[in-house]
Formats: structure tokens, sequence, C-alpha cells
């Protein structure tokens, strides 16, 4: 969904840019003074290169599709969440004096309703609709040029079969627990949605084919994925494979992944606890790459060829609690990401390299260059004990542009969240988060669970 990029905002200059500061520290007061007027998330992440808002991760469950094992009893239940978000942004220009017009509203309302059925032969399923809302008209990137104003996703719909205790297949529409890291996974080639920095707590839509699960004891587990997402033919599917085993303590995965017409890519994940942080990483490697990049030459662009060059790409993670009057009452997680499929330099500064990436849609936010670094903190009950706040921060380290974002999730009852948040983007103009020029946006959510 499209939406607009936040900013940074520089030291006002006139009166009508101190008079627009002043409210907005008002305003923000009140927000956060008051958090029974508030939002935590934020926007969907192709507001940066579009027309959209924006979000903070959210330190709720993060939800597996896994369905639990199931009983002798026939069970059909249903759950779901209902989410509402309104998003003012406001441009860097507008603080300097320009006319409220260069400054944008967007309101979103969104729905997922869960049906998960289990029979007593331990056969389960599950079907996640997804229905959406907005006033003011998302693009449809499969009709360029026309908007929607709602419509609706099948996300998941599959059925799990148990062959045995430690044998079971899962065939549909589903999302993989595929890698470690917390938001980058480069050994991840199954789903096809990625993570959202912005939208962390967002249900994604799944891939489509046949998962099988062996699990050997308590310490080696096999999974094999076949994705038929797309195939009009045999020749067509996708297969990937992972084997998981314990070792020393930790944790470790063998993946690969391969598709005709593609380069196979090979990966190991980790886990494991070192000096009281909680360690996470993965690493893929290929001969060359699927993603294409593109060069300079004499005149035009053409794009390299990396036939011959081993590409790696590596996450890792470390995480830790810090007590505080309570245990782990603040958690903070850190990531570094090394893309070697990414660009080393500024590339969205030239302009005939940036046409080529938009034109044959090789850009994936987040994935763009060598290097980034994301930060996230959460303090738990804080300021009391229904509130939890947090700040999170994603760096493109290669050209320097970056989000940032705060805010304070509150649940005044069970199953209601009230959140308000800031966020805005930092760094030059023309920079991967500052694509759309530099914004400040702030946002209110509410979010029922049933």
């Amino acid at each position: 969904m499209n939406k607009t990029s936040p900013a940074n905002i520089p030291i006002p200059r006139n009166r009508a840019m101190t008079h627009r500061i002043t409210l907005l520290l008002a305003a923000a007061g009140i927000v956060f003074l008051f958090p029974g007027f508030s939002s935590a998330q934020a926007i969907d992440e192709n507001t940066l290169f579009s027309n959209t808002n924006t979000m903070i991760i959210d330190t709720g469950r993060i939800t597996d599709a896994s369905l639990h094992p199931g009983t002798s009893k026939k069970g059909v239940s249903t759950s779901g969440t209902l989410r509402s978000r309104t998003t003012y942004t406001m441009s860097e220009s507008w603080f300097e004096g320009a006319s409220e017009q260069v400054n944008s509203l967007f309101q979103f309302f969104e729905g997922d309703f869960l049906l998960d059925v289990r029979l007593p032969s331990g056969i389960k399923s599950l079907v996640a609709v997804s229905l959406w809302q907005t006033p003011q008209g998302l693009a449809d990137s499969s009709r360029p040029g026309t908007t929607n104003t709602y419509g609706w996703t099948i996300k998941e719909a599959f059925v799990d079969l148990a062959a045995s205790g430690s044998l079971s297949f899962r065939i549909g529409k589903q999302v993989l627990q595929w890698g470690r890291s917390y938001f980058w996974n480069p050994v991840d080639l199954v789903n096809y949605e990625k993570k959202n920095f912005l939208d962390m707590d967002r249900s994604r839509e799944g891939s489509t084919g046949v998962r099988t699960h062996a699990a050997f004891g308590s310490t080696l587990n096999f999974y094999t994925w076949i994705d038929a997402g797309d195939a009009r033919s045999g020749s067509d599917l996708a297969i990937a494979g992972k084997i998981e085993f314990v070792a020393g303590g930790s944790e470790f995965a063998l993946t690969a992944w391969g598709k005709k017409g593609f380069i196979p890519v090979y990966g190991l994940e980790l886990s494991s606890r070192l000096l009281g942080f909680d360690i996470k990483g993965e690493c893929a490697l290929s001969r060359g790459s699927n993603t294409p990049r593109y060069t300079r030459q004499g005149m035009g662009v053409t794009k390299e060829d990396r036939s011959g060059d081993w590409v790696p790409q590596a996450s890792l993670t470390l995480s830790r609690g810090i007590d505080w009057e309570i245990d782990d009452r603040i958690q903070i997680v850190a990531e570094l990401m090394a893309n070697g499929a990414g660009y080393s330099d500024n590339v969205l500064a030239d302009p005939l390299r940036s046409a080529a990436i938009y034109l044959n849609d090789a850009w994936t936010p987040n994935w763009l260059s060598r290097w980034y670094a994301a930060l996230f903190v959460s303090v738990a009950k804080f300021p009391d004990s229904t509130m939890t706040l947090q700040a999170n921060l994603m760096a493109n380290l290669v050209d320097g542009s970056m989000i940032v974002s705060s805010g304070i999730s509150w649940q005044p009852v069970n199953d209601l969240t009230l959140m308000p948040m800031l966020y805005a983007t930092v760094g030059k103009e023309g920079r991967e988060y500052t694509i759309r020029g530099r914004n400040l946006a702030t946002e209110f959510q509410a979010r029922i669970a049933f």
C-alpha cells in the first residue's frame, strides 16, 4: 500500500515556522501525556517509495501460523484482529512556510479473520482472510494508474495432515518459519513477502505449496518445501530443504533452495547464547546473484555479470533483556545486515541506474545497499503498568539515510491496544529512506483482537 515518507525537520528560521513547530510539539505532548489518544504502529513500507504512512514494532506476540496438536473432538473456532490507523504526514517544506497542501492525511482500516477447523483424526485447517478499506485509495500494482478504496486477500489457506507422530504435511497457502534473525532473513527464499520494518506485527501473505516436516527425537528436524505459487508445469516448481540439529548447546540449520532458471542458494542458520546475549544469525551463499545489479557503461547502463562471483548475504542479531525493578523490563534487539547482492555506493544518485532499478523492478526495500543496521528497544510497564514505550531505528549504512520511530503501546483493557507514535526519515534527500523527501508524521492506531 502506498503512503508518504516521514522526515527530518530543521530548526525553524521564521515566525511561521516557529508557530508550526510550537503547534506540533503541543500536539505531540498531548498524545504522549494522554495515551488514550494513541497508536504505536505506523505504515506499510511501500510508503517510502510511493505515498503512504509508517509503523513501530509491536512487542506483542508474533503469531506462528502453525496449528497446535488436535484433540479427540471436532472443533471449529474463529479469531482475528480489527485495526484502524490515521496518519498525518508533514513535509519539510511546510515547516519552512509552504502551504498545508504539501502535507497528507491517510486513513486505513483492516480486518484479519481466521477460521480454525480441527478433526479428531489429527487433520487441521486454517483460513485467514484480510479485508481493508481506505477513503484515500491505494495504487493497484496489477493495474498501473488505477487506485482502489477497498479490497480483500486470502493470506493463508492450508490443511495439516499428520501421517504419524513424527511426520506431517501442510498443503496450501502458508507463511513458513524460515530463518533465525529478527528482521533480515537471507536464507528465506520461500516466503514471497518480506518483513516490514514499519509494520512488524502485521501478518504477511503466504506462499502456495507443500511443506513436509519430519522430527527425529528432540534434536533433529527435517523440512522440505515445494513451491507451486507460479508453476505452470512440474519444471516450474521451486524446491527448498532444511535440516535442523542441536550441537553443544546451540541450534544450527543447513538450508538449500533451487528453481529452474535461477541460481541455487545455500544457507546456514545459528541460534545460541553468549555472555548474557541471545545470538541469532544466518548466511546465504550463491555462485552469482538472483538480484540484478546495474553499473555504468559509457553513457548508458548495463547489468553486471556476476556469474562467476560468490555472493554472500548474512545477518546477525544480538538481543538482551535488562532488569529494571522487574526482570527483563527493557528489551534490546540490535541487528546488522551484510548484503553482497547490494550496492556499495549511493546508486539512487545516478538517474540512469536508478531508472533501470525502477523499470526492472529490481528494488526491494531494505535490501538495496551493501550494509544495513537496525535497533529495536522496548520498555515494559512504562510509564505505567498498562503501557510499553517503544523506539526503533533502521539505517542504510551506505547512503546515510534512516528511519526513526517512537511511540507508546497502551492496553487499558484486555484485547484493546491504543498506540500513538511519531516517525521521521533522516538524511540527505534522494537516498533510500528519503526518496520522497524528508517528512515527519504522527499516527494514531486502535487495534482489537477477538
